[in-house]
């Protein structure tokens, strides 16, 4: 093959990987933000009062917290909020949604939190639970307020198959998405592809950080483009779509963080080829 026709098929190679690539890694992000782990800060970002006024489930909790017999206060939703956007409390929804995930995975689908679960993550929020009723705790009111929080949420008949079924999908799809061997799969194509980049670019090492930053970048430019417009243009949506923006802040929030370090990522990939590429030059000049 012609040198000429060998450098067209490097570069026809180059520009199907690099749209493999950008496929890839908005599915590896996307993927990254779904994980179990990001639960506590969209609970820390999410106007939960807004979500939740004016429904039959905020009148009845309200109606059972204010009820309990230890409790001298009387708690409004913003109480409410404050107590679930506290970071010890965000922290173990977090840990809940994790058991749920967990329990997917290894395919128990007739898993729920139960009521000794509750009890001891009511324990493990003492001083946050204190502050929540003014009042010191005893081993007694943690079971009876586990027990109005089971009553209110209903988690025995909160199963994994029964989230699925009110989702109206099966169990496959969640399985895969949650499972990390998907995401390791995907970051490992990730990687491969690169050093595709690198075996393609031997002698041109820096044009391995441009085709690999490219990606990267209109990645991140991509999600925070569509977190951007959430945020401050939900006028632009659909009408479906504006209705469910009002619930969406904290999802939306992890969206632009997101949208922002990959942005950053793909731009230090960039600059790394810039400065490759100029010390190249120089090096050709002497």
């Amino acid at each position: 093959m012609k040198p000429k026709d060998n450098k067209h098929l490097k570069g026809f190679l180059s520009a199907i990987l690099c749209i493999v690539l950008f496929i890839l890694t908005c599915l590896f992000v996307g993927l990254l933000m779904i994980r179990t782990g990001n639960v506590a800060r969209v609970v820390r970002d999410t106007n939960i009062a807004n979500i939740i006024e004016d429904t039959e489930i905020s009148y009845y909790m309200l109606y059972q917290l204010n009820g309990l017999p230890f409790n001298d206060s009387e708690l409004d939703l913003h109480d409410v909020e404050v107590f679930l956007r506290s970071d010890a409390v965000s922290n173990e929804i977090g840990n809940v949604a994790g058991g749920y995930a967990r329990a997917l995975t290894r395919g128990d689908l007739n898993y729920y939190l139960t009521t000794e679960e509750i009890v001891e993550i009511v324990q493990n929020l003492e001083p946050e639970v204190n502050d929540l009723f003014d009042h010191q705790m005893t081993e007694a009111d943690n079971v009876r307020f586990a027990r109005i929080i089971d009553d209110i949420m209903g988690f025995n008949g909160l199963t994994v198959e029964a989230i699925l079924d009110d989702v109206g999908i099966g169990n496959a799809i969640p399985f895969l998405v949650i499972s990390p061997y998907l995401l390791l799969l995907t970051g490992l194509l990730c990687f491969a592809i690169m050093f595709a980049f690198y075996c393609l670019n031997k002698k041109r090492i820096a044009n391995v950080y441009l085709l690999s930053g490219i990606p990267i970048i209109l990645t991140g430019l991509i999600y925070l483009t569509a977190g951007l417009v959430l945020r401050y243009f939900p006028e632009m949506l659909p009408d479906s779509l504006y209705r469910f923006t009002r619930f969406t802040g904290g999802v939306v929030s992890l969206v632009i963080t997101y949208g922002i370090v990959v942005s950053v990522v793909g731009l230090l990939f960039i600059m790394i080829f810039a400065i490759l590429k100029q010390n190249n030059i120089k090096k050709r000049r002497v």
